[in-house]
């Protein structure tokens, strides 16, 4: 009686091992092609575009500007970089870099 009873409880916990490696491996299946699905290929633009065939030959799906220097002066390669993007149909944002020299003082 004993034996059948801890043979039939060691089978109820390696079924539920195995399930719960399984049920594991497909969450993560999932969440990693819902990420893969949802990744985008781009760049951070701190220059000027020498040559946007360049970034239409790489295949990026955005390209992320800066406009505003961190020592706090506006860029001067923003705006002929966000016309020559636009202008080749790729999609843009900007970033601006906070000016810490103004956020503190010295004693």
């Amino acid at each position: 009686f004993f034996s059948s009873r801890r043979r039939h409880t060691r089978c109820r916990e390696v079924s539920w091992a195995r399930r719960c490696v399984q049920e594991t491996a497909l969450l993560l299946f999932i969440a990693f092609t819902l990420i893969s699905a949802y990744c985008k290929k781009g760049i951070d633009l701190t220059e000027p575009i020498r040559d946007i065939a360049c970034f239409k030959k790489e295949m990026f799906d955005l390209v992320i500007a800066r406009c505003f220097r961190s020592y706090g002066a506006i860029d001067p390669y923003c705006q002929s970089n966000l016309r020559a993007l636009s202008q080749a149909g790729i999609p843009a944002d900007i970033y601006l870099n906070p000016c810490v020299c103004l956020l503190y003082t010295s004693p």
